[in-house]
């Protein structure tokens, strides 16, 4: 009877579709920022380490093993200049903190589907099920339920719903 009425039928599920909705909307927002976090993430790399001109003076004590006779007028100073591979303290923190958030929202990804959002497309899919068949018989009934739920269902489906697994 349910099924036949388009009052009783289209709040129902409607509430199902709803919630698969939001479960998408979440579900996309994350992947969003998950590829946001992956660009931000190779878009430091470059940065992350720049070359330090560096000198330092190393002080040679004087001793004169060839020439007995050489006397020394202090120790030798030898300067040594080189480029230095530093890392940039901003995008060393950044990365880092890239990295935990990126981890972080990885392991929401990786949970599994409430149990609430297998009972709504359980309910869901049941009601097109039996629709489908009742509109099988010819039902006017059941394809009247059957074409209203479907523009309904319509009105749920945008980028998020489609990328949701």
């Amino acid at each position: 009877e349910v099924l036949l009425s388009k009052d009783a039928l289209l709040p129902s599920v409607i509430k199902d579709i709803n919630f698969i909705a939001q479960q998408a909307k979440i579900y996309s927002d994350r992947m969003n920022t998950l590829g946001a976090l992956d660009a931000e993430y190779m878009s430091g790399i470059p940065d992350l380490y720049s070359n330090q001109r560096r000198q330092f003076h190393v002080s040679v004590p004087c001793h004169s093993k060839f020439n007995k006779s050489h006397v020394c007028l202090g120790p030798a100073t030898i300067v040594f200049r080189f480029d230095e591979m530093t890392p940039h303290p901003h995008w060393e923190e950044r990365i880092k903190q890239n990295r935990d958030e990126h981890s972080e929202l990885l392991g929401a990804l990786c949970v599994p589907i409430p149990h609430e959002m297998c009972k709504a497309v359980a309910r869901t899919e049941h009601a097109v099920s039996e629709l489908s068949k009742l509109t099988m018989n010819q039902n006017a009934e059941a394809l009247s339920s059957g074409v209203a739920l479907f523009y309904e269902i319509l009105k749920f489906i945008n980028n998020d719903v489609k990328q949701f697994p």
